[in-house]
């Protein structure tokens, strides 16, 4: 029976706040594991996008963003997305280059 409610009813969200709430993600093989994946909340920067340019490194309240040969790098341990800080990470919003700060 939750198998079939599963394959009718799940839409397959990958919405890591409504997953929370989601029952039959809970019960889906593919929900749980997007549920995993997501659970990392940390943000990484993309070494090719990256110009260097250190925007990035003062506005961190957690001191994840570390300066690694000649590129920035987020701790992913340290990083919470900003969360209970600001609305939004502050790194991505103050980078000058689209799709170089994205979520881990």
């Amino acid at each position: 029976m939750w198998r079939f409610l599963v394959k009718e009813y799940c839409t397959h969200c990958h919405d890591k706040y409504s997953q929370l709430l989601c029952v039959l993600c809970a019960l889906c093989v593919e929900g749980f594991f997007k549920i995993l994946e997501d659970s990392i909340m940390a943000m990484t920067i993309v070494a090719e996008e990256c110009t260097s340019c250190g925007d990035c490194l003062p506005v961190c309240p957690m001191g994840a963003v570390l300066k690694k040969k000649g590129t920035y790098i987020i701790d992913l341990d340290a990083c919470t997305e900003c969360e209970g800080e600001f609305d939004e990470p502050q790194c991505e919003a103050v980078c000058p280059v689209p799709d170089c700060i994205i979520p881990a």
